[in-house]
């Protein structure tokens, strides 16, 4: 699983994930991540990465290919992802 949020919001979107992903209801055949750029700003670090994942949500079919944004804590010596920007990716035109 990939991303995150504040504490209330990251619990309540990693329950729905993970009931989702234990029900059936989201499952995944591929998931890849090229992380294309990592800075780090003391006890704050970023990272850039370009996600593609296939798989099924309800049944349906789907493909994703976009361009996420992680922002972590250095907290108690580890690191905390405390949110997450995804953006789908489009063809320069």
């Amino acid at each position: 699983m990939t991303g995150c949020s504040s504490d209330q919001a990251a619990w309540s979107s990693a329950h729905s994930s993970l009931s989702a992903v234990q029900s059936g209801a989201l499952t995944h055949e591929s998931f890849e991540t090229d992380v294309r750029q990592v800075r780090v700003y003391g006890d704050t670090a970023v990272v850039v990465a370009h996600v593609t994942n296939t798989g099924t949500w309800n049944a349906a079919a789907f493909t994703s290919d976009e361009w996420t944004t992680d922002v972590y804590l250095k907290q108690e010596g580890g690191w905390k992802c405390v949110l997450t920007q995804l953006t789908p990716r489009t063809e320069p035109s």
